[in-house]
């Protein structure tokens, strides 16, 4: 019975070890557009570039609002937004990391998000009974997909609204959660990725799931940490929207199946 047991407990760990590769092998494939070649023969898109320029309308219909909410409010009216040529946004051949379908443009990072920093909140401005708006300390805050709030404080200070992306960047690197609550005030372990028009937010936490050791190994300092010029500068394989929706469909449905084969081999504890 003993060698039954530890034969099953091997077959077990190498399952596991198995699930974690598959699961690097299968988010690699999507970013590189293998696991939407077939989709792609049927699903006639844009080319990316369409998408950056519908990018840079936004900035420019953003600011024209933001200037008629300022002129109500009889406040300064803000600066004009920087709009780069569109070539100007893409990286160039020779700084591409790897080859990507014709459809799709490489850029980086701060083309196609907004970056939110966060600041750190005394505690005495801080309460626990629940004031206010949530505030998130830093990466312990956030678990297994879930937020778990702590503190609350009733004058924020740097607020991430819902469906952003927020990234734990000082102290433990990496952690990455799509934000549900409608408010959280961010600390500066934290920063907020808001993605533009036409960036689904499920396609970019993936993307940054794929990459996240990289980013982990630019932290440093005594307690690690990485700057906004680190995240705004990551080059991103971009495709049109229709694309990443169905990339996003497409890991939704594997991944969910990979995580259940995980919960089954978790039952090798109950072995003992």
């Amino acid at each position: 019975m003993f060698e039954k047991i530890n034969k099953a407990k091997e077959l077990i760990q190498e399952v596991k070890e198995n699930i974690e590769n598959r699961k690097e092998s299968i988010l690699n494939k999507a970013f590189r557009g293998e696991l939407t070649a077939e989709w792609r023969k049927n699903n006639q898109t844009e080319d990316a570039i369409e998408l950056l320029k519908s990018i840079n309308e936004e900035k420019v219909k953003n600011w024209e609002q933001e200037c008629v909410e300022a002129e109500k409010n009889g406040k300064k009216k803000p600066s004009k937004p920087k709009i780069e040529e569109i070539q100007n946004m893409i990286i160039s051949k020779e700084e591409e990391p790897y080859k990507i379908t014709k459809n799709w443009k490489w850029v980086k990072l701060e083309e196609i998000i907004e970056l939110i920093s966060g600041q750190d909140v005394s505690n005495t401005l801080c309460n626990s009974e629940g004031k206010g708006i949530p505030y998130i300390i830093g990466a312990s805050n956030l678990n297994n997909e879930i937020f778990v709030a702590e503190r609350w404080i009733e004058k924020p200070r740097v607020i991430s609204k819902k469906d952003n992306i927020l990234l734990s960047v000082k102290g433990t690197i990496g952690k990455i959660y799509l934000q549900k609550e409608e408010e959280i005030n961010l600390s500066r372990q934290i920063m907020a990725l808001k993605t533009r028009k036409n960036i689904f937010n499920k396609w970019l936490k993936y993307f940054l799931n794929n990459i996240i050791n990289e980013i982990k190994e630019k932290g440093n300092g005594l307690i690690p940490g990485i700057s906004r010029e680190i995240i705004l500068n990551i080059r991103t394989p971009l495709p049109p929207l229709e694309e990443q929706e169905e990339i996003v469909r497409i890991l939704d449905e594997i991944l969910e199946k990979e995580n259940k084969i995980k919960e089954l081999t978790e039952l090798g504890e109950a072995i003992e």
